[in-house]
């Protein structure tokens, strides 16, 4: 019986993040899916916009690192009403970073459009080794799931690192609605 009480808790942790990580990837799935419409006018008509960023930099001693993240935008579905503060905001949706260098490393942000929450991340790294893949499942600013559970690739973020990065983008996007 004493074992069955401390079972049932984390049958019920388990159960509540399975189905928060079934939720993450249909949300990762719409977005993919309205992104292959990018730069059409169908995306427009989805309300979604995007910010691209690339930079090169020569590191000494490293060498060229080329970089290029594009931020995939919507609107938040209150913004609509011209009364509201934030009427003609966008906030993130999908990003997409790719970095060049020895080897080259491709990560996507995903973030929940109804809560602004920043939800998964993936990354794959490939180059001097076989490919690498890791899926990462947030919940409220904490790590619930990876896939595969750890990861011993250098050039692989550390999911405190990915929650930073992922909080900098938001803000990011939130300094340029203030851009008029």
């Amino acid at each position: 019986m004493i074992a069955l009480a401390m079972l049932l808790p984390q049958l019920a942790l388990a159960q509540n993040t399975e189905a928060k990580v079934k939720k993450i990837r249909q949300l990762y799935n719409e977005a993919q899916n309205t992104a292959q419409f990018k730069d059409s006018e169908e995306w427009m008509e989805h309300g979604a916009w995007s910010l691209k960023f690339e930079s090169m930099i020569n590191y000494a001693g490293g060498g060229p690192v080329k970089h290029r993240t594009e931020i995939l935008l919507t609107s938040p579905f209150e913004s609509d009403e011209p009364d509201n503060p934030r009427f003609n905001t966008v906030i993130p949706w999908l990003v997409r970073e790719t970095i060049e260098r020895s080897a080259t490393i491709y990560r996507e942000f995903l973030y929940d459009p109804q809560t602004e929450e920043f939800i998964f991340c993936y990354q794959r790294v490939a180059g001097y080794n076989e490919p690498k893949e890791q899926r990462l499942y947030f919940d409220k600013g904490r790590l619930i799931k990876a896939v595969p559970a750890s990861m011993d690739e250098v050039w692989m973020e550390e999911p405190s690192a990915l929650i930073k990065k992922a909080q900098a983008i938001k803000e990011m996007v939130k300094a340029y609605n203030i851009i008029e």
